[in-house]
């Protein structure tokens, strides 16, 4: 085979893995798991926590997270007064990325108490007084 049929080749092969690797076959596993993410006792943070596949890349709100081999992450998020949103993207090599949304309430009240919930994808995990 000719020099220039090998790198012509060579190229078309490097093309498609890095289509498919940004493309990907399908979505990153991603989950978040509520028995072990929680506002604190004082409704100042909030621990997301999941799991996801072993080589895929996290991020909360753009920054990276670690992941350990077994695919489980952790991350404590300070939560400012108000509703605050948390974006969790996972993304693995040759698939694409996939997100989670987590809103958090917290309320200051008048008499010095403070409430929170917070929920991802809608469905409400927990109140907090």
């Amino acid at each position: 085979m000719q020099p220039k049929n090998l790198i012509l080749a060579g190229g078309m092969i490097s093309i498609f893995i890095i289509v498919f690797y940004f493309i990907g076959v399908g979505p990153t596993n991603l989950e978040i798991t509520s028995k072990d993410s929680a506002m604190d006792k004082d409704i100042d943070t909030l621990n997301i926590s999941g799991t996801t596949e072993d080589y895929a890349t996290i991020t909360i709100n753009g920054e990276n997270v670690p992941v350990d081999k077994n695919g489980k992450f952790y991350k404590v998020v300070k939560l400012p007064n108000g509703t605050t949103m948390y974006y969790v993207d996972a993304k693995a090599p040759f698939k694409y990325t996939k997100q989670i949304n987590i809103t958090a309430k917290r309320n200051e009240h008048s008499d010095g108490s403070v409430s929170g919930v917070w929920f991802y994808n809608d469905t409400l995990k927990k109140e907090y007084y």
